[in-house]
C-alpha cells in the first residue's frame, strides 16, 4: 500500500545525545554506529545537529567539553502531521542529512525520516523526484585548488533542481578554523576521490570567509 502521511514512514526510535553530555561521548556514538551525525536534545525537545566533521580536528580535552559547543542548532525538520507532498516541499533540496526529524504539534521530537523512503513515496504518489546531484560530494572530502594544493575540507553543499551544485562550504585553517561559501560554477570536477576547483589558491583566500563583513 502506498504512504500517504509521514505518521505511515518515520520510525519512532531516534539516535539521540543530551546537550550537555561530553562530546567524546558522541564521537564514540557516531564511530561505533558508523553514522555521520547524532540529534541532539534537551528533555524530549530538538536543540541541534553533531556531526562527525563537527568533531575531526579537536584533542581529546577538547572532546570533554559538551555536545552544545559543537553542535549546529539549525536542523531542517518535519512534522508528523505533514503529507508526503508537503514534507517533501518543506524539505526541497538543501537538505545534507540522511535523516529529518519528526516533530509533534507541541514541536517535540516523535521521530526521524530516511530521506531516501521520503523521495521514494513522493514518486510513489506522483510527484516529481529530483535530480540526482551531477556529481557524487561527500562532507569531510578534501578540496582543491586548480594546481592540486590542498584548500580544506568540503563542509555542505547545496543543489538545484537539476542535480547541479548550487553552493558549496569549505573549511580550511589548520588552528583557527574558517568557512568560505563558493558558488558551484567554481567547480572543476572530482577527481580521485577529491573536489578540484577551477581557481587559484591565491583566488580562493581573496573570498571573505563566512561572517565576516
Amino acid at each position: 500500500m502506498t504512504a500517504s502521511s509521514l505518521r505511515e514512514l518515520f520510525a519512532p526510535e531516534v539516535d539521540t545525545i543530551e546537550r550537555a553530555d561530553p562530546a567524546s561521548h558522541a564521537k564514540r556514538r557516531m564511530d561505533t554506529n558508523e553514522t555521520r551525525s547524532l540529534l541532539v536534545v534537551e528533555g524530549d525537545q530538538l536543540v541541534g545537529i553533531i556531526k562527525r566533521n563537527d568533531l575531526l580536528h579537536g584533542s581529546d580535552d577538547d572532546y570533554e567539553r559538551p555536545v552544545g559547543e559543537f553542535m549546529q542548532p539549525n536542523v531542517p525538520t518535519v512534522t508528523e502531521n505533514h503529507s508526503i507532498e508537503e514534507a517533501h516541499a518543506a524539505l526541497g533540496g538543501d537538505i545534507n542529512i540522511e535523516q529529518v526529524p519528526v516533530l509533534d504539534a507541541e514541536g517535540r521530537l516523535v521521530g526521524v525520516i530516511n530521506r531516501s523512503d521520503l523521495n521514494a513515496a513522493h514518486e510513489a504518489v506522483g510527484g516529481d523526484e529530483p535530480a540526482p546531484p551531477a556529481m557524487e560530494l561527500e562532507e569531510g572530502m578534501t578540496v582543491k585548488d586548480s594546481e592540486d594544493s590542498k584548500l580544506g575540507e568540503l563542509k555542505e553543499a547545496t543543489f538545484t533542481a537539476t542535480g547541479d551544485v548550487e553552493f558549496f562550504t569549505v573549511e580550511h585553517g589548520m588552528i583557527f578554523k574558517g568557512q568560505k561559501r563558493l558558488p558551484g560554477n567554481v567547480i572543476q570536477g572530482v577527481q580521485d576521490g577529491d573536489l578540484v576547483l577551477a581557481i587559484s589558491s591565491m583566488e580562493f583566500g581573496m573570498i571573505k570567509d563566512q561572517g565576516e563583513e
